[in-house]
């Protein structure tokens, strides 16, 4: 007796579809393991040297420098901040990194711990760790500092990510790290950073800089040559009669309305012709209007030159007469006063006063 199965065709075709299925779902995977376009332009630019060098803050005289460009392609999102234990000024960093395989750091610049043992040992002068770090999907794109002798404090200005760029209209700043001491500097272009440099001493972070990636030129268009129209044959004029100008009627009230035509004032003819006459009361008043303030000043102007001219009159008959009265000067020198009035005016002479005789006293008076 031989057993079959009829339903094996049926489960040669089940599995092969879930097979399928299975490689379909894998696909995804794949691709999201791929790393993304930043982290390839970052692996590009640093094995290219194709990067923006900034300025160096801080104590830039160190015979100890540093230098920091991952090879395998990562962007700065942050940092670790040792911070010292009197002056809150940075003593130590290590730069966070976001590469494809997710966020690290390769070294630290600056004492986080002592270093060496007995005699030898160089004590760390960080009294606490502060960690700044941009959220998913974004990366530093530049640095505010504060410097002295050395580097005071920092903040961080985060963009987001967008595909080998930061876009500059998602962004925010972290919040300020260290002492505020010092002047403050920015350095970052706004691209993603890419790396560090900077210098350092036995125990301290002294000075700091960054490389950002070098963005690539947007190629212009080639420039369009005008285009001349190929030359067509020319027609012969055609002769047009002239036509007449007929008059034209409005057709539209609105057109009625603003013909100067059919523009009436609501009176006759003759009324309107009569109304454009000035009245003749009009124009004597308007005649009384203009004279009047005419006639009104000249009077004015001529009764102040008579009274300037009366009392230049009064003033010369003054100035003639002289303060000292002749006669009584010639009297009393014993001389005859003058017979005429030429010369200087005196006061002329009256008659002296007679005196009178006293009167009786009265006999009744009191001794």
């Amino acid at each position: 007796m031989k057993l079959t199965c009829t339903c094996f065709p049926w489960c040669v075709r089940a599995l092969s579809l879930a097979v399928l299925l299975g490689f379909v779902s894998m696909l995804p995977a794949q691709q999201a393991q791929e790393p993304a376009p930043i982290f390839v332009a970052a692996r590009a630019a640093a094995a290219n040297k194709s990067v923006n060098k900034s300025k160096l803050l801080g104590f830039s005289i160190s015979d100890r420098p540093f230098d920091e460009l991952p090879a395998q392609g990562a962007v700065l999102v942050g940092f670790e901040v040792g911070l010292e234990k009197d002056s809150d000024n940075v003593a130590a960093v290590r730069p966070i990194y976001r590469t494809a395989l997710g966020e690290t750091y390769f070294k630290e610049y600056g004492l986080f711990t002592n270093r060496g043992s007995g005699k030898s040992v160089i004590n760390t002068r960080v009294g606490r760790t502060v960690r700044v770090s941009a959220s998913s999907g974004y990366a530093v794109s530049s640095i505010t500092v504060r410097t002295g002798f050395g580097i005071n404090g920092l903040s961080l200005r985060y963009m987001r990510i967008d595909g080998a760029k930061l876009d500059k209209n998602q962004t925010y700043a972290s919040n300020w790290v260290g002492s505020e001491r010092g002047g403050e500097h920015t350095i970052g272009d706004g691209t993603p950073i890419i790396g560090v440099f900077g210098n350092e001493n036995d125990s301290n972070l002294i000075a700091l800089g960054v490389y950002n990636l070098k963005s690539a030129p947007i190629p212009t268009p080639p420039p369009v040559k005008p285009t001349t129209p190929a030359p067509t044959a020319k027609k012969p004029p055609v002769e047009t009669k002239p036509e007449t100008v007929r008059p034209t009627t409005p057709t539209t009230k609105q057109e009625a309305a603003e013909s100067p035509a059919t523009v009436s004032t609501g009176l006759p003819p003759d009324a309107d012709e009569d109304q454009a006459q000035m009245p003749a009361w009009m124009l004597i008043a308007l005649l009384a209007m203009v004279l009047l303030p005419g006639i009104v000043g000249m009077m004015v102007i001529f009764g102040r030159k008579a009274t300037v001219a009366t009392k230049s009159a009064d003033d010369e008959a003054e100035a003639d007469k002289s303060p000292f009265d002749l006669d009584e000067l010639r009297g009393l020198a014993g001389l005859a006063p003058l017979p005429s009035p030429e010369g200087i005016r005196g006061k002329p002479a009256g008659p002296k006063p007679t005196a009178q005789p006293e009167a009786p006293r009265d006999s009744t008076e009191r001794p």
